[in-house]
């Protein structure tokens, strides 16, 4: 008994575009984050908590000694920041 080849599939048609603007989380910024760390100027992390945003910051003043690592509040109404 031999089986009959199955006929190829046709292709997908191509993904429509976006209608709707990206997600705050699509354009780098996770949603439940409250506080930004950066690392000489530049966003590198985001966390929730201010606890894990401190022990974070200490370790990565740890790891990048002369580096200027800064945690800033985003929910803040001064964008308060502090430099570790």
């Amino acid at each position: 008994m031999t089986q009959k080849p199955k006929p190829p599939r046709p292709p997908k048609p191509p993904a429509p575009p976006p209608t709707e603007p990206l997600p705050p989380a699509a354009l780098g910024k996770a949603l439940g984050a409250q506080f930004e760390i950066s690392i000489d100027g530049k966003p590198r992390s985001y966390r929730d908590r201010k606890a894990v945003a401190i022990e974070a910051t200490e370790y990565l003043k740890w790891k990048y000694p002369h580096s200027e690592v800064v945690v800033t509040d985003l929910r803040s109404a001064g964008g308060g920041s502090v430099q570790a």
